[in-house]
């Protein structure tokens, strides 16, 4: 066994043991799944899992559809073509991703109720008696989803588009093919893999979803589970549609693999052949611009806006005792997950680095497998062992044990513990790809000199990740400030974050009161958003 490898028994032993305590939540899902009957759950399956299930896949297909042609298309204007405002639109159209999905709903439904400048004007041109658009529907919400959403597709399409153009879109250019045919006949079948990986992503994010799905009242597996927990103080109904939820996950995470099974997708030139964009001017200039605009428009910059207004005309609202409450609990609860976030993946990372035993590379998979469930999913795997350890504390020590105060710090435990089991894998990520572009020989050299594993990794090996520790950090840290369905289930009593205050707000009609607490989270995601459209670009490597 790879256990008596004696010099790096710790760091193995180490690595077992986060793995097998950010797995727990599953196991403990999966097992009780089988568990006691519940009358709600019976209930559900014979008269609406059929309608989750139906919302569910309505979704994932629309936006999946919708985000293929808007990141698609604008990857490929900015690859192959040069035209008016292309070096702003290359990173500009990743800022989308900075609007979390429920602020985005929120924020386009905020805009057309019945009091707000767009209804009254469009009343008074058309001469009618009611402007209001009924938004709350789930074909709007598919628009707005997929207008924030592009980005991840349009990240994927874009690298690989200019990665091939040195070589392959050259080529084809030279034996006369139309852009459009070099597009249709191989740009986009080599681009497979990669929209292939970013539908998988975007179908992740639907599916954790809470604040979009329930403010515009679409029901889905997400909104049920919390529904459930909250309405009906039903665990067992709510693992019940939790397992439900993780198998559609898995079902598409094996859908992407089966899809790439045989294709291998590769250069096998030399070097890359100079490739200068096609330059569009005048009509067809202005029509790329626009069809870059549209999506940043309606993604980022509208809804921004919006929200940088309501905060002006609630500005007074906003510097409060209780606003800065609310920082000091978001900022707390993300600075304490990016920690814990980033030591569990250095741990792992360089555990599989400096041994050669292939069952570290699966533990690491099961690790990374976190982001593909459901945040409400982990909250309910997790708190049933939290339950059981709170009441079992409050049996035995009776007086001596605080109910306050123990649900208080539990539940603050329970949350990070949930955030590390969600977002492990954007901490690994990173940092792997840290150590792949460090070369090994610089692990062995302190050892080699005498210096423990342990010594060289805090003396070399870290300082130089130092840059990707830093990015690790910055993107746990900014999901948990946007995450909603698990901080709903697992926080304290009384106990809200920006994130579940702004939502909770938006939802009871106080939406441009809300709009400054949006716009905090808004400000501090652009900076990974764009680190992530450095990380993604290949003219910058």
């Amino acid at each position: 066994m790879f256990i008596k490898q004696v010099k790096y028994k710790g760091w193995i032993i180490s690595t077992f043991f986060v793995v097998a305590l950010l797995s727990l939540p599953l196991w403990i899902l999966l097992f009780n799944f089988y568990g006691a009957k519940s009358d709600v759950w019976d209930q559900l399956l014979h008269t609406v899992v059929a309608d989750y299930a139906y919302n569910t896949l309505v979704l994932i297909i629309a936006v999946g559809l919708l985000t293929l042609l808007l990141g698609v298309s604008t990857a490929w204007f900015i690859s192959v073509f040069d035209f008016p405002g292309k070096k702003i639109f290359s990173w500009a159209l990743v800022l989308p991703l900075s609007i979390p999905a429920y602020v985005a709903a929120y924020t386009y439904a905020g805009m057309v109720d019945y009091t707000s400048p767009v209804s009254i004007y469009t009343a008074e041109m058309l001469n009618i008696k009611n402007a209001y658009a009924d938004v709350m529907s789930i074909n709007n919400l598919i628009w707005i989803l997929g207008f924030v959403m592009y980005p991840y597709i349009y990240l994927l399409a874009r690298a690989t588009f200019t990665q091939q153009a040195g070589n392959v879109l050259e080529a084809s250019r030279m034996l006369g093919r139309s852009a459009a045919n070099t597009f249709f006949s191989i740009a986009l079948p080599l681009a497979k893999p990669a929209l292939a990986v970013g539908v998988t992503i975007i179908v992740m994010e639907l599916l954790n979803d809470y604040g979009a799905m329930k403010y515009f009242g679409v029901n889905t597996f997400t909104t049920a589970i919390c529904q459930v927990w909250f309405a009906f103080n039903d665990i067992n109904a709510a693992v019940k549609l939790s397992v439900f939820l993780v198998i559609i996950s898995f079902v598409f995470i094996l859908l992407e693999r089966w899809t790439r099974r045989k294709q291998k997708f590769y250069s096998t030139g030399g070097k890359n052949i100079s490739f200068s964009p096609r330059k569009l001017t005048g009509a067809k200039g202005i029509g790329v611009f626009m069809i870059c605009l549209i999506p940043l428009l309606i993604g980022f910059i509208i809804p921004f806006l919006q929200l940088f207004i309501w905060t002006v005309q609630t500005r007074a609202s906003l510097f409060t005792a209780q606003s800065w409450e609310l920082v000091k609990n978001s900022f707390f609860l993300a600075l304490l997950a990016s920690a814990f976030a980033i030591v569990f993946a250095l741990i792992i990372v360089y555990t599989c680095r400096i041994s050669k035993a292939r069952a570290l590379k699966v533990l690491m998979q099961i690790v990374n497998t976190g982001y593909a469930i459901p945040g409400a999913v982990i909250a309910i795997g997790v708190m049933v062992p939290f339950i059981f350890i709170h009441n079992s504390l409050a049996d035995s020590l009776g007086r001596a044990y605080n109910i306050e105060t123990g649900m208080l710090v539990g539940g603050i435990i329970a949350l990070v513990f949930a955030y590390l089991v969600r977002f492990m894998a954007l901490a690994a990520a990173p940092i792997d790809a840290g150590f792949e572009r460090m070369n090994k020989n610089m692990d062995e050299a302190p050892r080699t000199l005498g210096a423990s594993s342990i010594r060289s990794f805090l003396k070399v090996s870290a300082p130089l990740i130092k840059t990707s520790i830093i990015a690790a950090g910055i993107f746990v840290f900014i999901n948990v400030l946007k995450e909603i369905p698990l901080t709903i289930i697992l926080r304290p009593f009384n106990f809200d974050t920006l994130a579940t205050k702004s939502f909770e707000m938006a939802k009871n009609e106080q939406v441009a009161e809300s709009a400054g607490l949006s716009l905090l989270i808004v400000l501090v995601s652009i900076i990974p958003v764009l680190l992530l459209n450095k990380l993604f670009d290949p003219s910058k490597k």
